[in-house]
C-alpha cells in the first residue's frame, strides 16, 4: 500500500501539471496520459492515513493528512509520525491542514439515548474494527483489547460478539457521542491538539436528523 500511493501521488503530480505521464513503477504504470485542461490554481494532494509509516509517507509527499476514528491521546502520536515524515524529506508540514472524520450522534446526553447511539457505532463499524488495517491500527493507538477481542468474535463468525467486544470506553474514544455541548467540547479538544478541519458525520435515521445534529453544531451557534 504504501508503494502504490508513493507511486500515484507522482503520477497524479505530473498529471496536474500538465505533462504527458511516462510512468512505470513496481505497482502502477501511465503513459500517454494528459490533461485536456488544468485546473485554475494548483491543487492540494492530501493523503488519508493510520500507522506510522503510512502518516510518515503523508507527511514526505502530501499536502494536507485526513484521518479517522482516532482517539484524542493518539494525536500527539499521529501528527508527529506525519511531521517527522515531513522534515526526513526537507519539508515544513507544520502548517499543513489536519482534516479528521468524526462519527457524530448528537443526543439529549441521558445514559439510554447515549446507550442507543454507542449501538449505532457498533452496528455501523464492528466490520471496520475486524478488518486487519484497522485492526492493527486500534491495536497501534493503545486498544489492543478490544481490537483483538472484535477480531476473534469475527473470525468465529460471531456477530453478536463482534458488536459486544467493543466496550463503552472503545466507543467513546472512536465516536462524538453526547448533549450538543458535550460534543462541542470533544471536537474543541480535537481541534486543540491539532485538527484543522473537523468533518462531522452524522449517525442517525434520516436525512432530517442530520440536518438538525450539524445545525446544533454550526460554527454560528457558539
Amino acid at each position: 500500500p504504501r508503494g502504490r500511493v508513493l507511486e500515484t501521488v507522482r503520477v497524479l503530480r505530473s498529471a496536474l501539471a500538465g505533462e504527458r505521464t511516462r510512468f512505470v513503477g513496481r505497482t502502477l504504470r501511465s503513459a500517454g496520459f494528459r490533461l485536456g485542461a488544468l485546473p485554475a490554481n494548483p491543487l492540494r494532494i492530501y493523503l488519508a492515513a493510520l500507522r506510522e509509516r503510512m502518516l510518515e509517507l503523508a507527511g514526505a509527499i502530501g499536502d494536507g493528512l485526513i484521518i479517522n476514528m482516532m482517539p484524542l491521546r493518539a494525536m500527539p502520536k499521529i501528527l508527529t509520525a506525519y511531521r517527522r515524515g515531513a522534515v526526513e524529506a526537507e519539508r515544513d508540514a507544520t502548517e499543513h491542514e489536519v482534516v479528521a472524520r468524526f462519527q457524530l450522534a448528537v443526543t439529549d446526553g441521558s445514559t439510554e439515548a447515549n446507550d442507543r447511539a454507542r449501538n449505532l457505532v457498533r452496528f455501523g463499524f464492528s466490520g471496520y474494527v475486524a478488518t486487519p488495517v484497522y485492526n492493527r491500527f486500534f491495536q497501534w493507538v493503545g486498544h489492543e483489547g478490544v481490537a483483538k477481542d472484535v477480531l476473534a468474535a469475527f473470525e468465529r463468525g460471531d456477530r453478536a460478539g463482534t458488536s459486544a467486544a467493543m466496550t463503552d470506553e472503545f466507543v467513546d474514544d472512536i465516536a462524538i457521542i453526547g448533549s450538543v455541548e458535550q460534543c462541542r467540547e470533544k471536537v474543541a479538544a480535537f481541534v486543540a491538539a491539532g485538527v484543522t478541519t473537523p468533518v462531522l458525520a452524522p449517525l442517525c435515521g434520516s436525512a432530517d436528523e442530520a440536518r438538525s445534529m450539524l445545525a446544533a453544531l454550526a460554527p454560528g451557534r457558539g
